[in-house]
């Protein structure tokens, strides 16, 4: 039977159209990195993730190396903390006329093998206490000048009057004060004994050499121990360096005698480099 003339046959669609059309469709350029304006990708570029994790080297070596550097800090602040309820909440009068007032007691004390003492003398020329310990404290922690020139006046006297017998045949011996650590020195700006000691020596006309006895190590303040523990805190700090000449009389110049802990070590690495008359004199005597 023939079709009806108004019957139009629809085309047929070959596989061969169906290829072709996917095939425009799959030959379509890669889509871009999805930033806004981006061009498009050319076919078979691969394209960078912007989501892709940027990796960064370990920070663990940095962080022990900065850990080793900052711990003299941290030492340093521990200290700080620890001595801020002892500084004394007024001024003291630091002239030279108000350090004539200090009262002197003449501590004095003999070392002896008993207690491991290497030194044969110990004087002390005030009590820790009132306007001397002030004195000594806002110069150690707040940065006021100390008066070491009316001090050392104050300790002339006494080592020309009461205590003119410590060395024999009025020889001259050498002030050494008692070193603090270079990072303490360096935090500071001075070392109390040192400055002391520089003064007394002119006055006196004696050596001044603060460059005998070196300080090993920073450790723990010893006024934050007891009292216990303050021989085992400064066992082996200080040291003579090697080939230094050690005068055979020594002066042991300190600010603060408490324990006698650190007197007993430094008067030993002097004693152990050769030597043979010391005595200790400090400054202040923190009574128990």
């Amino acid at each position: 039977m023939n079709q009806p003339a108004n019957i139009i046959n629809a085309p047929t669609v070959t596989n061969a159209d169906t290829s072709s059309r996917s095939g425009a469709k799959s030959a379509d350029p890669p889509p871009s990195s999805g930033l806004p304006d981006a061009p498009a990708a050319a076919s078979g570029t691969v394209t960078p993730s912007t989501t892709e994790t940027i990796r960064t080297p370990s920070p663990r070596p940095y962080a022990d190396l900065l850990s080793r550097l900052f711990e003299p800090f941290r030492a340093t602040a521990q200290e700080i903390l620890f001595l801020r309820e002892f500084l004394p909440s007024a001024t003291p009068d630091l002239s030279p006329d108000a350090v004539a007032r200090w009262p002197a007691v003449y501590f004095s004390d003999h070392g002896s093998p008993a207690d491991n003492s290497s030194y044969r003398e110990l004087r002390s020329l005030f009590a820790y206490t009132g306007d001397v310990r002030s004195a000594i404290l806002t110069s150690k922690y707040t940065g006021r000048p100390f008066p070491a020139r009316a001090v050392a006046q104050r300790l002339q006297e006494a080592l020309q009057d009461p205590w003119k017998d410590l060395f024999p045949d009025n020889s001259a011996p050498v002030i050494v004060p008692v070193p603090i650590h270079p990072f303490k020195y360096f935090r500071r700006g001075f070392n109390l004994p040192a400055l002391v000691g520089a003064e007394l020596a002119r006055l006196l006309g004696w050596s001044c050499d603060p460059l005998v006895l070196h300080r090993r190590s920073e450790r723990i303040p010893q006024a934050s121990l007891p009292l216990k523990d303050r021989d085992s805190n400064v066992t082996d700090a200080f040291l003579v360096p090697k080939g230094k000449n050690i005068p055979p009389h020594i002066l042991l110049l300190d600010d603060v005698l408490t324990s006698g802990a650190t007197a007993r070590s430094a008067s030993a690495a002097l004693k152990y480099a050769g030597a043979e008359h010391i005595v200790v004199v400090a400054i202040a005597y923190a009574f128990p």
